[in-house]
């Protein structure tokens, strides 16, 4: 109702209703004007308390109203259902925010004023977005593994995205899908961009990215297999031993996440771009540690590939931050094949 939510609205009309009681009679008497002042004031102090409040906490999720969902029924109905498969996952559980986030730069901004938190959950009655923090890409040189390669230094792997969008219907396997990626976005921040081996949240990213539903699109399934690809590399790497079954197993979930994914299409420019990217850090990796005499040019394509998306829209309106690490990738590699080129002259 005028564009205000119910809560805002009740909130706006409570000091009108406080002066009317103040006027009317209980038991034969007027109420003292101090209780009701004392009253007024506490329930305005709570009000801007929960106008104010973010949710936190460990490892929080926080769970936006939707928009267009005056009574939040619908809101409240999708993060319940959430929650019970975040229960029965063992996670952390969506909390409400009682505002609404109507963009995605909104959400970007909400979640850097708030570190402690690990996604915002939001959108309206019809399409839910879940977006994620902003984390720097993560130089391959810094692993155990990748510390022992020159070439491997300052190449950089795309470790976040902005998020990824799906209808809301059907609720119960939207719900989750949800469930499974903030599971996994969670125990990455509780033990770091290179997990040890976690059979059921590997599990859980598998059957999240094998979940089929009749939604609108399937571009969101391309995340759970892209996070996947990065525990296995990543994980390989951390653990300081060349493991082909490890590269073999992440090489295929890149191949899938691609699979869900067009590089003309908006809303997966960026999924695109991050994944074309990271499989050409995998292959970097493989080529070198398997002795490739040309490791840079098995490698370069794909970095390549990854910037077919620059001129494409993106349906969050946000910058498209793979395509950089790529550019700066690709500039790296340029360096090293010129020095390698002036090597052999001399």
């Amino acid at each position: 109702m005028f564009g205000l939510t119910l809560g805002t609205l009740q909130y706006s009309l409570f000091p009108a209703l406080a002066l009317l009681v103040m006027c009317m009679p209980l038991a034969g008497e007027r109420v003292p004007r101090s209780v009701l002042m004392f009253a007024l004031g506490g329930v305005l102090a709570s009000a801007t308390v929960a106008f104010l409040w973010r949710p936190t906490g460990s490892w929080a999720v926080a769970a936006a109203v939707l928009q267009n969902d005056e009574y939040e029924v619908e809101t409240f109905k999708l993060r319940e259902r959430v929650n019970y498969f975040l229960r029965h996952q063992g996670a952390t559980r969506a909390v409400r925010y009682h505002r609404e986030i109507s963009s995605a730069k909104q959400a970007t901004e909400f979640l850097r004023r708030s570190p402690d938190q690990m996604a915002l959950v939001w959108g309206n009655r019809g399409w839910v977005n879940v977006s994620l923090p902003e984390n720097r890409p993560l130089d391959i040189g810094s692993t155990k593994l990748g510390a022992h390669y020159e070439l491997l230094r300052q190449v950089k792997l795309v470790t976040s995205v902005p998020g990824v969008g799906l209808s809301v219907t059907p609720r119960n396997e939207t719900a989750q899908f949800i469930a499974g990626i903030l599971r996994a976005v969670t125990e990455v921040a509780q033990n770091g961009a290179a997990l040890k081996e976690q059979p059921t949240s590997e599990t859980i990213l598998r059957d999240s990215g094998n979940l089929f539903a009749p939604w609108s699109g399937s571009a969101h399934r391309a995340l759970p297999w892209w996070l996947l690809g990065n525990r296995l590399l990543l994980g390989m790497l951390e653990s300081g031993a060349y493991q082909r079954a490890e590269l073999k197993c992440a090489r295929e979930a890149y191949q899938r996440a691609l699979s869900f994914v067009k590089p003309k299409d908006a809303v997966s420019a960026d999924m695109f771009a991050a994944s074309m990217n990271n499989l050409g850090v995998l292959t970097l990796v493989e080529s070198v540690l398997e002795g490739s005499t040309s490791p840079v040019k098995d490698a370069r394509p794909l970095f390549r590939e990854a910037l077919a998306v620059r001129s494409s829209p993106n349906v969050f309106g946000l910058e498209v931050r793979a395509v950089e690490v790529a550019i700066a990738n690709l500039s790296h590699f340029k360096k090293i094949l010129h020095k390698s080129h002036h090597s052999k002259k001399s």
